[in-house]
């Protein structure tokens, strides 16, 4: 039994350890992904108010597009999932996911 246990926590260990390599080569990856548009952009664009400007329309779409995108793919998903644990094999009603939190910001 203590050596299941032990090869048991070894192998936790280990899963814990891949997981953190993955998510930090990961996290460089996007890093790397991200930074690479302005530089391109930079070499292509010589005026400086140019670059200004694409980089208030890229500031657009994240404050204001890629959120609410996020949102609404968010609410899909959930009522997805929420569809998928609670079928019963009854006729399907349409399932609110509505609760006191949820407003008009959410």
């Amino acid at each position: 039994r203590k050596d299941n246990d032990t090869s048991t926590t070894k192998a936790n260990a280990e899963k814990r350890r891949l997981f953190k390599s993955a998510s930090r080569i990961a996290t460089m990856f996007w890093r790397l992904v991200a930074a690479l548009p302005p530089l391109l952009g930079s070499i292509w664009a010589t005026d400086l108010s140019f670059s200004f400007l694409l980089a208030g329309v890229a500031g657009v779409y994240v404050a204001f597009f890629a959120p609410s995108l996020m949102q609404l793919a968010s609410c899909r998903r959930q009522r997805i999932l929420f569809e998928q644990q609670h079928d019963s094999g009854v006729k399907k009603e349409k399932v609110s996911l509505q609760n006191e939190y949820t407003g008009w910001y959410s």
